[in-house]
């Protein structure tokens, strides 16, 4: 009976041992390697720095995905310039001039504007703020909350005389977004590629304008598959 039961639990391990073989000459954990190589093994080519961030890819996507960054393209969309993040701070700025109105209680109410989308009827810190953004600026169009796939035109496709600045807040911080400049005439004259932000960023668009030239202004998700959401902004002209 003994040499039984030994002879049984040894031919229980040969059966444990051979389907333990097949399972691995079979493939077994085959789709979890495999899923573990389309991590690491990508179809484009990245450049890292020290400290491990993409500095250059071939694929857009992966440009820049966590630091801000702002470039600067001409009519021919060569690059002409891009600021470092030291550069892109120093145009960060807090205004509360294309948010809604706090309000206690729960009556209702209604904001009125003008053509320009300053609110009528501000108060006297909207007031002083308003103005400080007009000390260089001979006026200032505001727009305000919206989301886009594709693109946007500010003011509805309006044409803004030697627009100076563009002040732009995102509600969640984008990817990849396009600031096209064109003509009175349909033509770009730039292209301002931005993304990876937080907060009002008042971006200059001097090295476009002329002297009394008319532009229109046209915000372009570059991010395939998501929505830019923002919060507001200003032309300042």
């Amino acid at each position: 009976m003994k040499k039984r039961v030994v002879w049984t639990v040894s031919l229980a391990g040969v059966l444990v041992g051979c389907l333990i073989f097949i399972f691995f000459l079979s493939g077994g954990f085959q789709d979890e390697a495999y899923e573990s190589d389309e991590e690491i093994v990508e179809p484009y080519g990245h450049l890292y720095d020290s400290n491990g961030d993409i500095i250059a890819s071939t694929d857009p996507e992966r440009i820049n995905v966590q630091k801000p960054y702002l470039k600067f393209y001409d009519e021919n969309d060569k690059l002409i310039d891009s600021y470092t993040e030291e550069q892109i701070q120093v145009l960060s700025v807090d205004t509360e001039i294309y948010k809604y109105t706090k309000r206690d209680g729960e009556e209702p109410y209604a904001e009125f504007y003008d053509e320009n989308g300053i609110i009528m009827d501000a108060d006297e810190d909207m007031e002083k703020e308003l103005n400080q953004l007009l000390a260089d600026n001979k006026s200032v169009f505001v727009f305000r909350e919206s989301s886009f796939h594709e693109n946007l035109s500010v003011g509805k496709g309006r044409q803004f005389v030697k627009p100076q600045s563009l002040i732009i807040e995102p509600l969640v911080k984008f990817r990849s977004m396009s600031i096209n400049l064109f003509d009175s005439v349909g033509k770009q004259v730039g292209r301002i590629e931005s993304g990876n932000f937080d907060g009002g960023l008042k971006i200059p668009l001097t090295e476009y304008v002329r002297e009394d030239e008319e532009y229109t202004i046209q915000l372009v998700n570059e991010a395939t598959g998501r929505h830019v959401h923002i919060l507001g902004g200003v032309v300042l002209f």
